[in-house]
């Protein structure tokens, strides 16, 4: 029926897209975009001591035989600290995240490459930190104890729904939230 607005539907209630939209294109050869929500690049870090053991896992799309993946590490500073075809590294005295005391990030990257020309590269930041909680003394981040919070915000706020107003509603009190938590 052309006249009478659908009754059911998923998305298209209360003015359509909510969430802010982007339109992505890749060449044949590409990291994956739809891994689990990461952009083609996932980085695990286990600090051992001074050092971290991080791994780059990347998932690269129709490759060639001669096609091969180089990873490079680069400090906060943007210096390159590492460069290797193995997606497995040790990163010396790392410089550990220490939330916004010390909010220290390095940038992992992998680049595609047929001979020496980057088909595709993608990169993302990261930061090395362990942490625990003790049920009798609290959180603790690198190994000390302090004013830490964990904290979340919730898409949904009582009371609101997704339409547009709403939405914006909700952007704006999280925008809200996010200042007040920065004073903290």
């Amino acid at each position: 029926n052309e006249i009478v607005y659908p009754q059911t539907a998923d998305f298209t209630f209360y003015g359509g897209l909510y969430r802010d939209v982007n339109i992505v294109a890749v060449s044949s050869v590409h990291f994956d975009l739809e891994t689990f929500g990461h952009p083609g690049l996932h980085v695990t870090a286990l600090v051992e001591g001074m050092d971290a053991k991080v791994t780059l896992a990347a998932t690269p799309q129709n490759l060639l035989a001669d096609d091969r993946v180089l990873y490079r590490i680069y400090n906060a500073e943007g210096q390159q600290v590492a460069c290797q075809e193995d997606p497995h590294f040790i990163l010396t005295n790392v410089h550990l995240w220490n939330g916004r005391k010390d909010p220290y990030l390095y940038r992992a990257e992998a680049c595609i490459l047929r001979g020496t020309e980057c088909l595709d590269q993608v990169s993302v930041r990261f930061g090395c930190r362990y942490f625990h909680v003790d049920p009798e003394k609290g959180f603790f981040l690198n190994g000390e104890s302090g004013d830490n919070f964990i904290l979340g915000i919730l898409e949904s706020l009582q009371g609101l729904n997704n339409d547009s107003a709403a939405c914006a509603v909700v952007h704006s009190r999280t925008n809200n939230a996010i200042a007040h938590l920065e004073n903290v």
